[in-house]
């Protein structure tokens, strides 16, 4: 089950607000791994935001595995089981 990217806090408006704010009270922290596993590489790699980090599969730079300031949670997005990445104080959201 591969999910795709759906939008982030800062685009995803006023009216999903409510959404946005239940999604976070509601998130549990996963691996790195567990979030590999459930979104891909390809799926995360594909956002413009995270164009810095090194996708290749023996990384020489810097990867968003070894980035201390990243974060990985499973929650739900209006009512579907989603798992975002908590970057720069951002929540990036793949359902």
């Amino acid at each position: 089950m591969t999910l795709q990217y759906v939008t982030c806090c800062v685009d995803c408006g006023m009216a999903n607000l409510p959404a946005l704010n239940e999604m976070i009270e509601r998130e549990t922290q996963v691996s790195y791994r567990t979030l590999m596993r459930r979104v891909g590489r390809e799926v995360l790699a594909s956002v413009p935001q995270f164009d810095g980090y090194d996708w290749r599969l023996r990384p020489r730079d810097l990867t968003m595995k070894r980035d201390f300031h990243v974060s990985y949670h499973r929650s739900v997005w209006q009512g579907r089981r989603c798992y975002y990445v908590r970057w720069s104080a951002i929540e990036f959201i793949f359902a």
